[in-house]
């Protein structure tokens, strides 16, 4: 979208473009006080517009109040930032004649707006959303880097990095810098399988709602959840082995993950 220049005493000045309006939040996600506000100005503006005297203090609060509520009520379509062009429209009978202003002649211009060409054409103006770009094979590296060297940081701060542990895990042994014999991987296993049953028999246990405890009664029943599970545990299990390795050896996660990308990029 292009921006708009304008010139002022002869200077150029460049606004920038205007967002569409139908990208606005509808009059009916918005707050009562906004929606009541904006009826207000804009139906005082009709009655100035028309050299109307306008109603009573008291009666004109009743008018807008009930308005506003049928415009959240009745057009979720609608955006308040087009009721100047459908009161504009509506009191220079666009959309046909009306005796007087009241609640029923305003409906009748917010239903005129709301059905004419020109919002019809307006729906159809809305720019396309572009799609997220997909981010680059480098760009998924360096998150995945932070992910891991954040996590490592946690642990050495004894900070809990259960839910990142098993994709850290997996990025680390994709790099080849983390592996384990299967005699060692036999072991994680073996391990994560008695604490994934315990934890769930934990659960069970103490849980008040009866629909969870047969829900955990079913997961520890169902071979295919407890083996997804068993194998997510064991992925920790060999992140915290690793981690504690590398503390062991003081070696610095962040050089070999450099030196890892140097040699991919």
């Amino acid at each position: 979208m292009s921006k708009e220049i304008q010139t002022t005493n002869n200077q150029v000045q460049i606004s920038e473009p205007k967002a569409h309006i139908l990208l606005n939040e509808p009059a009916f996600k918005l707050k009562e006080a906004t929606v009541f506000n904006k009826v207000l100005v804009e139906v005082a503006k009709s009655y100035l517009h028309l050299g109307w005297k306008q109603p009573a203090d008291h009666d004109l609060n009743i008018m807008i109040s009930e308005l506003t509520k049928n415009i959240q009520d009745k057009y979720k379509q609608l955006r308040i930032e087009e009721l100047p062009d459908a009161f504009s429209n509506g009191i220079r009978k666009e959309y046909g004649e009306y005796m007087g202003l009241s609640v029923v002649t305003f409906e009748m211009f917010i239903k005129g707006y709301l059905n004419s060409r020109y919002r019809s054409d307006l729906a159809k103006s809305i720019p396309a959303i572009e799609a997220p770009k997909e981010p680059t094979r480098e760009e998924k590296f360096n998150l995945a880097r932070y992910n891991a060297i954040s996590a490592f940081l946690s642990y050495q701060n004894q900070k809990d990095i259960t839910l990142v542990a098993p994709s850290v895990y997996r990025f680390l042994r994709k790099l080849n810098l983390l592996s384990y014999e299967e005699a060692e991987q036999a072991e994680f296993i073996e391990q994560a399988t008695k604490e994934v049953k315990e934890d769930l028999v934990r659960q069970q246990a103490t849980v008040i709602d009866k629909y969870k405890r047969l829900e955990i009664g079913r997961q520890l029943e169902n071979s295919q959840t407890m083996e997804q599970k068993i194998i997510i545990q064991a992925q920790r299990l060999g992140l915290y082995a690793y981690f504690q390795e590398l503390i062991m050896e003081e070696t610095d996660l962040k050089e070999l993950l450099d030196t890892k990308k140097q040699h991919i990029f």
